[in-house]
């Protein structure tokens, strides 16, 4: 399987960029602009391991794996960059973690909170119009996030949707969210656009899976739902 990773520098980008050369029978594409490790550095902050630099990191895999990495520094806002590497690479799935994913760093100010709206929303548009124009079979995998429901009473069910009664009208509705963050809102509607693509065009294939937490040296995690609970265990590094 050919798989284009976007924000493959993160920290979830490149841990699955690792399992699927590791696996063996996958190619992998990537593409970053770098900007967490600016982010990071903004707030004063740092890894608790070294991290390399990209150039490094490719080195490394081939040494260790016999495998190439195709690395394109690039911004996942720039709709002609994804869709000429989606032409070019051809890949069977799109892996978008391209986003600032940060939810107290989108509250800083305004510039903090415009940055991350305007590059969350912008990026996912890119891949679904891409995909669309470009008429390609493609498997979407988006991170989303539990801090879309907010903390409601109800039990979050698995579906998009929800039968309701608003009113004394039944009717069938978008599971309601009410997020915590400027970051978080952004995901919402990142759902939202997702589903209303599929509505417009249908024969999408997305999955738009909501993670748990990652906590502690002993890999201990926090799943409050099930969905995609296989995907989220591998990003959790749990085998």
């Amino acid at each position: 399987m050919r798989v284009l990773i976007l924000g493959i520098d993160g920290y979830l980008g490149w841990a699955l960029a690792l399992r699927l050369v590791r696996r063996g029978g996958h190619e992998v594409v990537g593409i970053d602009n770098l900007y967490t490790r600016k982010a990071v550095a903004e707030v004063g902050s740092d890894s608790a391991l070294p991290i390399l630099s990209m150039q490094d990191r490719i080195k490394a895999v081939e040494e260790a794996f016999g495998a190439r990495i195709e690395f394109i520094e690039g911004d996942a806002t720039n709709y002609y960059l994804i869709r000429k590497a989606m032409d070019k690479h051809r890949p069977d799935a799109v892996v978008h973690f391209a986003e600032q994913r940060s939810a107290p760093y989108s509250m800083i100010d305004i510039e903090h909170a415009k940055h991350t709206v305007i590059n969350n929303l912008t990026s996912t548009l890119n891949v679904i119009y891409a995909i669309k124009e470009l008429k390609r079979d493609v498997h979407v995998l988006k991170m989303g996030t539990l801090g879309e429901y907010g903390y409601p009473a109800f039990r979050i069910p698995e579906d998009a949707f929800i039968d309701a009664v608003i009113q004394g009208i039944r009717d069938k509705i978008v599971v309601p969210r009410w997020a915590g963050s400027w970051y978080h809102w952004s995901k919402v509607f990142d759902s939202y656009m997702l589903l209303y693509a599929n509505k417009l065009w249908g024969g999408l294939t997305i999955t738009d899976f909501h993670q748990g937490l990652c906590m502690g040296l002993e890999r201990r995690t926090l799943f409050p739902r099930s969905y995609s609970l296989g995907l989220m265990l591998m990003m959790c590094g749990v085998r």
